[in-house]
C-alpha cells in the first residue's frame, strides 16, 4: 500500500531548502560579477545586501578548469535582516535558499520562478545543464546516535550500526531524477545563530539534467522534483516516526 503523504508536519524537521541551477557558457564573460548587479535592479527589496564570498579570490582560469571549483558561488545576496532567504551566484551557478522558518512550498516555488524568469531575461545563463532541489532535515525523535526513526538498516561485520555514529552517502535513481541521500547521526546544528540542537541529519538532493526547453518547462519540472523528493523523505520515515512528527492532512 502506498503511504498517504501529509500536507505538512506540525513538528517541522526542515532546516533548509535550496534550489540550484548549474549552467555552461560559450564565452569567458565574468557571469559571477555581472549577474548580481543585473538581479539587484529587480530584487533590491528582496535581497538588499550583497556579500563577496572568500571563493571570489580563486583565480577564474583555475576555477573553470577544476570541476570541484567550477560551480562554487562567489557572491551572496541576503534578504532583509531576520528573513530566511538568500541568493548565491557564481560564474556557472545560481541558488536560492530558504532557511528555517520555512514559508512553505507555494512561497518558495514562487520565488524560484521569479528568479528563473530574471535569469532567462539576462541572457547570461546560456546553457542550463541541471537543476536540483535540496532538503535538509533534522530528526530529533530519539537520543542520537540513532536511526530508529528511519527505514534504514546498516550492518557491518555482524554489528548493527543503528545506534552507533554513522555517515551514509548514496544515490537513488528515480528516472529522470537522481536523489543524493545523506544520513548522519549524531549531528549538532545551530539555529538562528543561537539555539543548538542535535539529532539525525537527513539530506536529500534531487537532481535533474535539463534540455533546451528548460525555461519553458521549469514550472512542471520544479513541482515534479518537489513531489519526488517529498515522497522519498516520507518513505524514509517509519510509521512511528511519522506519527510523532504530527502529520497534517488536507
Amino acid at each position: 500500500m502506498v503511504r498517504r503523504m501529509p500536507k505538512r508536519l506540525n513538528k517541522e524537521p526542515l532546516l533548509e531548502v535550496v534550489w540550484e541551477i548549474r549552467f555552461g557558457s560559450d564565452s569567458d564573460m565574468p557571469v559571477g560579477e555581472m549577474l548580481p548587479g543585473m538581479l539587484y535592479q529587480s530584487l533590491r527589496d528582496r535581497y538588499p545586501a550583497t556579500v563577496r564570498l572568500p571563493t571570489a579570490d580563486i583565480p577564474r582560469p583555475l576555477a573553470r578548469q577544476n570541476e570541484g571549483l567550477r560551480y562554487v558561488p562567489t557572491v551572496r545576496m541576503d534578504g532583509p535582516s531576520g528573513t530566511p532567504f538568500a541568493l548565491q551566484i557564481g560564474d556557472r551557478v545560481v541558488s536560492l535558499s530558504n532557511r528555517r522558518p520555512y514559508g512553505g512550498w507555494e512561497e518558495f516555488s514562487r520565488r524560484v520562478r521569479e528568479l528563473a524568469q530574471l535569469l532567462s531575461s539576462t541572457g547570461l545563463v546560456q546553457k542550463p545543464e541541471r537543476f536540483s532541489l535540496k532538503h535538509i532535515d533534522l530528526i530529533e525523535l530519539d537520543p542520537p546516535p540513532s536511526l530508529a526513526g528511519l527505514q534504514v538498516s546498516l550492518m557491518a561485520a555482524g554489528h548493527d550500526l543503528g545506534n552507533r555514529p554513522v555517515q551514509l552517502h548514496t544515490e537513488i535513481k528515480d528516472d529522470p531524477f537522481v536523489h543524493i541521500l545523506q544520513v548522519a547521526s549524531p549531528v549538532h546544528v545551530t539555529i538562528g545563530g543561537q539555539e543548538r540542537r542535535q539529532g539525525t541529519l537527513v539530506e536529500i538532493d534531487t537532481i535533474r539534467p535539463v534540455a533546451d526547453d528548460f525555461w519553458s518547462t521549469l514550472d512542471e519540472r520544479l513541482n515534479e522534483a518537489h513531489d519526488r523528493s517529498k515522497r522519498l523523505f516520507f518513505d524514509l520515515l517509519t510509521d512511528d516516526a511519522l506519527v510523532r512528527l504530527e502529520p497534517i492532512y488536507e
